[in-house]
């Protein structure tokens, strides 16, 4: 546990997105879809606290960028 000035930290991601934000943000990606990722272990990492799910915004930010192909041609 790191400590701070004024009080201790555990080093947890400050920014959190709830499924609804996360599904707003990625085209193409629906609650239904994030919830069946979830449930078959795919998917961007994702943390339950209590009965909520939430999506820490860093791993899901490293998550989208190695789902993330070059463009170009296709050689043809």
């Amino acid at each position: 546990m790191a400590m701070t000035a004024d009080r201790p930290t555990i080093g947890l991601p400050e920014v959190y997105l709830t499924p609804a934000q996360v599904a707003e943000q990625l085209p193409g990606v629906t609650e239904n879809a994030l919830a069946i990722w979830r449930h078959r272990r795919q998917g961007p990492p994702f943390c339950r606290l209590g009965r909520t799910v939430v999506y820490p915004l860093e791993p899901l930010t490293s998550w989208v960028a190695s789902h993330t192909f070059p463009g170009g041609s296709r050689g043809r």
